[in-house]
């Protein structure tokens, strides 16, 4: 009788001795779902994943769209947010999450109430509206989400019609991004990241501000059409770096390089705007 012995390929192998996978970081997305997986929770999940950081996610709204635009918009009931959360969180262990896409007020209030009961440090992108302009949050729930959702941020990630949106102040060059931000973090918030693509430069450099320091991120312009999804991927980056390890301010950075190279890298899977390619450089290229 023959007793054969199994090599393992790789001496540090990512099994352990019951077969299982060694632990991954992991991170939660509470976001809408978007069926071209170009935006929403389907983003973040491969944004997630080519960080090898596992990926949770509950779904806040089924929306109805392809690559040109957001056609429909359906709310899931905010009891069922609620039995996603709180039985994803009773069974397994996680710091770091994202929110995107929530549509309703009482959706928005209960979802903060859960970060906040759970200490958990909250990466919150400001989707009041698509790139199409669909609005993809009802008009009750903008205060709401300004309110409570906003100030318990460990940061925020609003582009320029957001921030002006959050600042009541109209944004149209560098030192008024400056002064939105500085009235942000003057309002109580521990970090804010405007972005700045929305503005006619060369480049597109994203302003970083704490209560300790303001910082501008320098970035390229990459000029291949409208990209679908770079907001989502940008905060579920910054999320994923978290997640990893890394301080705020790197995984800021990070994750910026991240999305420009995604962005360098497009799909297009239809008539519209390019998708996010998330996988054509592996994030160990990167960094």
């Amino acid at each position: 009788m023959t007793t054969e012995t199994t090599t393992h390929l790789f001496t540090d192998s990512p099994y352990s001795s019951n077969g299982a996978m060694h632990p991954k970081p992991i991170a939660l997305t509470i976001a809408g779902s978007d069926p071209t997986s170009g935006a929403g929770i389907q983003a973040d999940l491969k944004t997630f994943a080519a960080h090898n950081v596992y990926g949770l996610s509950v779904i806040t709204a089924i929306t109805a769209q392809n690559t040109k635009g957001v056609k429909a918009v359906y709310p899931v009931l905010v009891e069922a947010i609620r039995k996603q959360c709180e039985t994803l969180i009773a069974d397994i262990s996680f710091k770091f999450i994202k929110t995107g896409m929530i549509y309703e007020a009482s959706a928005i209030d209960y979802v903060a109430d859960f970060i906040i009961r759970h200490s958990l440090k909250a990466i919150i992108d400001t989707p009041f509206a698509a790139s199409d302009g669909s609005t993809l949050m009802e008009k009750d729930a903008v205060k709401v989400f300004i309110n409570k959702l906003i100030p318990i941020a460990h940061i925020i990630t609003p582009n320029i019609p957001e921030a002006e949106i959050l600042t009541d102040c109209k944004i149209k060059s560098k030192d008024n991004i400056e002064r939105a931000a500085s009235t942000l973090i003057a309002q109580g918030l521990n970090a804010v990241l405007i972005k700045g693509g929305h503005l006619e430069n060369e480049n597109s450099s994203d302003f970083f501000i704490t209560k300790d320091e303001g910082i501008w991120l320098d970035g390229k312009r990459i000029l291949k059409g409208n990209t679908h999804g770079t907001g989502c991927t940008l905060s579920a980056a910054i999320v994923a770096n978290l997640a990893l390890g890394n301080n705020l301010l790197d995984s800021v950075r990070n994750a910026k390089e991240y999305v420009t190279q995604a962005i360098e890298h497009p799909i297009a899977i239809g008539s519209g705007d390019l998708i996010l390619g998330h996988f054509t450089t592996s994030v160990h290229e990167i960094f």
